[in-house]
């Protein structure tokens, strides 16, 4: 069978360390979806950092007959940070160059990590001398087998 011939996908078993979302819903084990479209198939990872989520999936003919073989879902996170040193430049850029000394406002300040709509997703505070390094965000590198 062909795979424009399959229409519906299921997933067999979850993930323990993250969520399964289609079309924005919390997939549940042994779960139909009908009409399958690969996009609205969304992963939420429930740790920090680094790790892989696998799930189980098949697929369905429109007789409801599952391929002979499921397939696993591995998605691998990698986590990424970012750090600098926030200045109290007292110049105000005037030379041109930043510089000056390291603060936090005196524990007044935090790096947030925001999404394009600038919903804030992560917040940590800054060293009392300036640096700061980023609240870990998430990438991910899909393999399916």
């Amino acid at each position: 069978m062909g795979l424009g011939e399959w229409q519906h996908g299921g997933i067999s078993t979850l993930a323990d360390n993250a969520t399964l979302y289609y079309n924005g819903v919390a997939v549940t084990a042994g779960q139909v979806i009908t009409s399958y479209t690969p996009a609205l198939l969304r992963v939420d990872p429930n740790f920090e950092g680094s790790g892989t989520v696998t799930f189980r999936f098949t697929f369905q003919d429109a007789a409801g007959q599952s391929g002979p073989d499921a397939g696993d879902g591995d998605l691998t996170f990698n986590g990424v940070s970012l750090s600098g040193t926030v200045f109290d430049d007292a110049n105000g850029l005037t030379d041109s160059t930043v510089n000056g000394n390291g603060t936090n406002v005196n524990g007044l300040l935090y790096a947030n990590l925001v999404d394009a709509s600038g919903k804030v997703l992560a917040s940590v505070a800054v060293a009392s001398d300036g640096p700061t390094v980023s609240p870990t965000s998430r990438a991910a590198v899909t393999r399916c087998r």
